[in-house]
């Protein structure tokens, strides 16, 4: 006997109640205080009158009344928290609403799955990177050759070619592989 009603009490105001119902509706009614006070001056300058001497006692007996009528109302709507919590959740929904309401979802993770697929495929039309190191191999070759070009016209039209490519990389766009052989053959030795 003597077991359960320290359960009773322990569940009342154990530490389960004050952290899952008690602090949440003090918060609760701390905040709605505070816009209360900040929006509305007879409700400002009751607060400020009520708890300008705290220490004195029947603000002290108010102000356990205030933290007791927030446990009261804590504990009197507890069991209501998993119904509002499957409300929110939409368990208790009809299924035409909730079809409603994840096709947005399903859309979304559509475009999701579809910009990643095509990311991959221009990922995938890449040269293997042997090619890569050969191609660069050989403009490092042509590179050598070229110091010699003193055609201004010719440099003018590679700087040309190069400069919206530069600023899809200083901008962190993608570059397609088409757009990149487009300079690189304005100098090939023929």
């Amino acid at each position: 006997m003597f077991a359960e009603i320290l359960g009773k009490i322990d569940g009342w105001f154990g530490r389960s109640f004050l952290l899952a119902r008690y602090f949440p509706w003090l918060l609760f009614c701390l905040a709605n205080a505070l816009i209360a006070a900040i929006e509305f001056e007879p409700v400002r300058d009751f607060l400020l009158e009520e708890y300008r001497n705290l220490g004195s006692g029947e603000k002290l007996v108010n102000f356990a009344i205030a933290l007791s009528a927030v446990a009261v109302v804590a504990f009197t709507l507890s069991p209501a928290v998993q119904p509002i919590t499957r409300l929110l959740e939409g368990r208790s929904l009809p299924w035409w609403i909730t079809d409603l309401l994840s096709f947005g979802h399903v859309l979304k993770r559509d475009r999701r799955i579809a910009r990643g697929n095509a990311l991959f495929q221009r990922r995938a039309k890449l040269p293997a990177s042997g090619d890569v190191i050969r191609e660069l191999a050989r403009d490092r070759d042509e590179g050598a050759f070229m110091r010699g070009v003193s055609d201004p016209g010719a440099i003018d039209r590679a700087e040309a070619a190069i400069r919206p490519l530069r600023t899809a990389r200083y901008l962190n766009r993608p570059i397609e592989v088409g757009a990149l052989e487009k300079p690189s053959t304005l100098f090939r030795r023929r």
